[in-house]
């Protein structure tokens, strides 16, 4: 079970690598975001102008097709959400700091010519979160703002 003291701390270098392969392990779906990929996407949902519930992008870190979504077990399923949760944490916590934030990208493979380019993936996942925001955020506000 998820506490809050399990979301609250940032991921250490093993969680953060435990959470990079898990997101390309055969435990979530096919579909899931790679790390770069979620990067970007908690960085839309931490830039939202107002808050987006967790029910409502967590789904899109495991697919784009919530129907077909499976994890391999339900122990791996709480491990792949707190981690995600705790990286969610950790990227708002950094993104409000207003300092040391960086995007995480892959370097490029340039043995393999069908590599994305840096950056590819973080933006595709910043373009997903960004389909998070409500329609009617900007409802009240005025052109000086």
């Amino acid at each position: 079970m998820t506490t809050s003291a399990d979301i609250d701390h940032a991921l250490d270098e093993g969680e953060f690598d435990a959470l990079e392969a898990l997101l390309v392990s055969e435990e979530v779906p096919a579909d899931c975001m790679n790390l770069e990929m979620l990067d970007g996407y908690l960085a839309a949902i931490a830039c939202a102008p107002v808050p987006v519930p967790v029910e409502r992008w967590m789904p899109g870190v495991w697919s784009a097709e919530e129907e077909g979504m499976s994890f391999g077990s339900g122990s791996s399923m709480q491990q792949a959400i707190t981690l995600v949760l705790r990286y969610h944490n950790e990227v708002v916590t950094t993104l409000l700091a207003e300092e040391g934030w960086e995007p995480f990208c892959y370097a490029p493979d340039e043995s393999d010519d069908d590599s994305p380019a840096i950056g590819d993936d973080w933006a595709a996942g910043f373009d997903q979160g960004l389909e998070c925001w409500p329609e009617d955020w900007d409802e009240g506000l005025t052109e000086a703002q």
